[in-house]
């Protein structure tokens, strides 16, 4: 997150939504820089590198934006209920970082979320529904 994108606004937007909420917000990176820094630090939103395995036990809510699930910690969760809702997001039916694992989304997902109507058609048709 450096440059102030769609995708760097949408994960602003929702992090100081969750905060409204009363939820203490995290946003994992795995590049930050200028000026999306001083934006999350100006909205209060911690923020951390990414550097291992992220346990969805620390958490009540993960959302997953740009294939950013790979990073977090399943397998010891194997044969029982993750304890974070984890929520999926796609914002275009173009980008090769928004294709989803759609299986696994379906497996593990309390939501999955599309911006709009064309990639979310886009998604169903590349996983063959």
């Amino acid at each position: 997150m450096t440059d102030i994108t769609g995708s760097s606004v949408v994960i602003i937007e929702a992090a100081e939504f969750f905060q409204q909420l009363g939820y203490n917000v995290y946003v994992g990176y795995v590049k930050l820089g200028e000026p999306m820094a001083a934006l999350l630090q100006k909205s209060g939103i911690h923020s951390f590198e990414i550097r291992e395995m992220v346990d969805p036990g620390d958490f009540d809510i993960i959302w997953c934006q740009h294939m950013t699930f790979g990073i977090i910690d399943l397998e010891s969760y194997v044969g029982r209920p993750l304890p974070a809702k984890i929520i999926f997001t796609h914002l275009s039916p173009f980008v090769p970082l928004e294709l989803p694992t759609y299986s696994l989304e379906k497996a593990i997902a309390s939501a999955i979320l599309c911006n709009s109507e064309e990639t979310r058609d886009s998604i169903v048709r590349i996983q063959g529904k």
